[in-house]
């Protein structure tokens, strides 16, 4: 999933990558591509990569933890910005060459991208107070990730039970069967 957003900044380039940079590091992200922050001959640092979670997506044990990519372009103060995550289920949608992902995880992963990217404008454009706006990130992150976790649990007990009921419908009919009453 990706979530792509435009927004006006006064700050220089240098400032707004750097607090972009020092505030998403604080949630995990780390900076990927390195020749980005080389500032050559008359070239100027305009673009921002950072990536969080797992590298697998199969392995993250919640919303939270899918692999994320976010990009951040400044252009004579347009700042872009694209976010994206990817879940197990679009992993192996796009391998089998089906559709999009539909349902809850999807609404968690996009209301989760559309909190990281508002975030950035509130810092960026707005100059909020980044250590107020971090505690609100992860305050809104730690309410998606027990949402998250809770709809698995009960998809777990949903799917225990199933079981159990047929196992249990299985004895009835081996019962009745042993009985010759079937």
């Amino acid at each position: 999933m990706v979530v792509e957003h435009t927004f006006i900044t006064t700050l220089s380039a240098p400032d707004a990558l750097r607090l972009a940079s020092q505030f998403l590091s604080q949630r995990g992200f780390v900076a990927t591509a390195q020749e980005a922050f080389a500032i050559g001959a008359g070239d100027a640092w305009n673009v921002l990569e950072m990536t969080r979670g797992k590298k697998n997506s199969r392995r993250a044990k919640s919303i939270v933890e899918y692999p994320q990519t976010l990009r951040l372009e400044w252009d004579r103060g347009r700042v872009s910005v694209a976010a994206s995550a990817t879940s197990y289920q679009e992993a192996r949608s796009d391998y089998f060459g089906a559709g999009r992902v539909k349902g809850k995880a999807a609404q968690y992963q996009r209301q989760m991208l559309l909190d990281l990217v508002t975030r950035l404008q509130q810092l960026l454009e707005q100059q909020a107070d980044p250590p107020q706006l971090a505690t609100q990130w992860m305050a809104a992150e730690n309410a998606l990730h027990a949402t998250d976790r809770r709809r698995r649990v009960r998809n777990v007990w949903i799917a225990v039970t199933i079981v159990f009921v047929f196992i249990a419908g299985l004895i009835g009919l081996g019962i009745l069967a042993a009985n010759k009453r079937w």
